[in-house]
């Protein structure tokens, strides 16, 4: 049988905030969402998981990976079709992003 089980979990709450769990280290990372006009949320959710999977990569910590997930995901809703980085750049400068 398997044993194994997710080790990492991301969730975001649309208007509110993102939520990410890990087991191993354990860690919990709250982020709110930055405010914003919905245009169009199609694609926010696949851009949340490139974000998360890019800043992950880039820099290994997982709250900054986060804050990259929820400013690609929101920046992709905030506008029509997908996000670009400097789109993208933008709102992590309205989060007060700390990784510039």
């Amino acid at each position: 049988s398997c044993r194994r089980s997710a080790q990492k979990m991301c969730c975001s709450r649309w208007a509110s905030r993102a939520h990410c769990w890990w087991t191993k280290p354990k860690n919990n990372y709250h982020i709110k969402a930055p405010k914003g006009t919905l245009v169009a949320s199609s694609g926010s959710g696949d851009s949340m998981v490139a974000g998360f999977l890019a800043g992950y990569l880039q820099h290994r910590d997982h709250q900054r990976a986060l804050e990259l997930a929820v400013a690609a995901g929101s920046a992709t809703a905030f506008s029509e079709g997908l996000a670009n980085q400097q789109m993208i750049f933008s709102i992590l400068k309205r989060m007060k992003w700390r990784y510039q």
